[in-house]
């Protein structure tokens, strides 16, 4: 046994394809067909042996306790970093207004001890930022109600300027000027938030991470400017009437609310900058178990509609609609994007030779089910555990590979247990009429099969969905040795060092690149990001990096995960090699 890529259960994919597959790549998962027929080890025995009962992970108290328990995780880590910031930007709101207020209105605040009551104003950019990163990407009412609130701030801030500007216009000319500009500065934001808020509201299904991230880039920017306006009132004055206006008591707090409102606005809302306070936020008093499990969590939140409610509804609800399907009643065919002539063709003679339990117009799409759900006659409610794979898949790798090594697996499988493999393929599994709710169940579908199969052709990594199928199977408590991993190429490419540069951005086009090799798919899983990685749906892509950022703070220790279990997993180099010489026997075993 220890054959670098283990062989062990379904795959299948969609996607552009070359004319034809057969030739060489025929003949090299002919040989990865004879290594699966020859590998036996103790990893495989136990899933073998744990086959028919899916192992403890699939165990309904198990997974009642691994959910309680990520829930629990995620709940600590929001509280513990939100409400860290949002007190720290409270008592900084206070002490910026307080004491101005104070002195204004009653005259009361202590000069000669305390200072100047407007030297605090400093603080409340930085207030207004900690308000800002205690956002939850995820928290869709909070995002649209703080947007919502800065967009009233910014007109009553516009207002109030005007008005200044007018009571100041016989003091001197620099401080209207300064007025009118800032008016019409916060105007504009008024006009920019309210703008993204109506988009916001138009959209069927928007994005909370989407609009925070417009707010804060739109931050940044009005920070930008209204930190110049207010520095250049320094020269300005100076120029204009009162050279010693450095001596004034103004001087200190208009140069420093206008550093204050650079750094805090330009500089620590800057993307980078951000991503990295939080995850140092996230990592303060949890452990990597915990930031895992938060996101295990988080992609049961909020995603089930109708499911959305207690572990032991969102249990019910899968067990009910767990299916699988046999190898056996599978064909090329289901791994060929539904936009493809194609699909729809073998759709339509699938349709008219039995019923389906959808319509043909069923609403599906994107990585987890395709446009119809006229094939879903095929699959067949199962008890949890009664799956032999989860098959693990990106729809824009080509199929005739795919469906190639997915075969290969199947006739070793077929051979060491005397009957053809159940799998869970997505497009035939999930009921397309009801999508969303089956996706907030993906992590007990994943932990109700018995293996996790991954066909990890061109784009695999650039697919977010895929990425998180692997996480989330080995989050719910399957080891490594239950991962499969069946590397593939494009029909076309023969020569493993043909050199091609390729990349998870790249990947992340409708069509795999041309001419991919093995070598180049094991280099996109060295350099895979979360950040470059793409969804058939954009909000689907959206939801999930939310996920990631409120669990981790930013990408980082995720991409350092995902990178590591596929160098432990995936030996492309040891693998192609085996294949290589496996095929020259076969060769010259044929010529003898």
């Amino acid at each position: 046994g220890g054959a670098a890529v283990r062989i062990g259960g379904g795959g299948g994919g969609g996607g552009s394809s070359g004319s034809s597959g057969g030739g060489a790549g025929a003949g090299a998962f002919s040989a990865a067909s004879l290594l699966a027929k020859t590998w036996r080890g103790r990893a495989g025995a136990a899933a073998v042996q744990n086959g028919a009962r899916g192992g403890g992970a699939t165990n309904r108290q198990a997974l009642v306790r691994q959910l309680s328990r990520a829930g629990a995780a995620r709940r600590r880590i929001r509280v513990r970093v939100q409400m860290l910031l949002q007190v720290l930007g409270l008592a900084s709101c206070w002490w910026a207004f307080t004491p101005l207020y104070l002195s204004l209105a009653y005259r009361i605040w202590p000069v000669e001890l305390a200072g100047n009551p407007l030297l605090t104003i400093v603080l409340w950019p930085p207030a207004t930022c900690l308000a800002i990163l205690s956002i939850r990407p995820s928290d869709g009412g909070m995002v649209f109600g703080f947007v919502l609130a800065d967009a009233v701030i910014f007109g009553a801030v516009s207002v109030a300027m005007g008005l200044l500007a007018y009571k100041v216009r016989h003091i001197d000319r620099v401080s209207p000027w300064l007025c009118v500009c800032l008016s019409a500065l916060t105007l504009g934001g008024f006009v920019f938030l309210g703008g993204i808020l109506v988009d916001a509201a138009r959209r069927r299904q928007p994005s909370p991470r989407r609009l925070l991230l417009l707010h804060n880039e739109f931050c940044r920017a009005i920070g930008a400017s209204g930190a110049t306006l207010i520095l250049a009132y320094i020269p300005l004055k100076m120029w204009d009437d009162d050279p010693l206006f450095p001596q004034s008591d103004l001087f200190a707090p208009v140069l420093l609310c206008g550093l204050s409102i650079l750094f805090n606005f330009v500089f620590i809302l800057a993307p980078r900058v951000r991503a990295a306070a939080l995850a140092a936020l996230c990592k303060t008093g949890s452990t990597a178990e915990e930031r895992e499990a938060a996101v295990l969590a988080g992609l049961v939140a909020g995603r089930g509609g109708s499911v959305a409610g207690s572990v032991d509804t969102l249990l019910q609800w899968a067990e009910s609609h767990f299916r699988t399907i046999s190898f056996d009643l599978l064909s090329r065919a289901d791994f060929v994007p539904d936009g493809d002539a194609r699909a729809s063709e073998h759709s339509t003679r699938a349709s008219s030779r039995r019923g389906s339990l959808l319509s043909s117009d069923g609403d599906g799409g994107g990585e987890h089910g395709g446009e119809r759900g006229a094939d879903n006659w095929r699959s067949e409610p199962r008890a949890m555990g009664q799956c032999d794979a989860f098959i693990s898949h990106s729809w824009q790798d080509p199929p005739e590979p795919k469906w190639a090594a997915l075969s290969a697996w199947a006739e070793a499988f077929e051979a060491e247990h005397g009957r053809p493999p159940s799998v869970w393929l997505d497009k035939l599994c999930i009921d397309q009429r009801n999508v969303q709710e089956a996706l907030a169940c993906l992590p007990i579908f994943l932990a109700g099969c018995d293996r996790l199969l991954v066909l990890a052709g061109p784009t695999y990594s650039s697919r977010l969905w895929c990425v998180m199928e692997l996480f989330t199977f080995l989050k719910m408590g399957a080891p490594l040795e239950r991962i499969t991993v069946l590397p593939f190429a494009e029909p076309s490419a023969r020569q493993p060092s043909r050199a091609i540069s390729f990349n998870a951005s790249r990947a992340a086009s409708t069509d795999a690149p041309a001419g991919a090799t093995l070598s180049d798919v094991a280099a996109s899983f060295a350099s895979f990001d979360a950040a470059q990685a793409r969804c058939a749906k954009p909000e689907d892509r959206q939801a999930l990096l939310s996920v990631i950022e409120e669990s981790f703070g930013s990408f980082g220790e995720f991409n350092l995960w995902a990178r590591r279990v596929f160098a432990e997993q995936v030996h492309i180099d040891r693998a192609q090699h085996r294949v290589r010489s496996t095929m020259h026997t076969l060769e010259l075993v044929s010529s003898v």
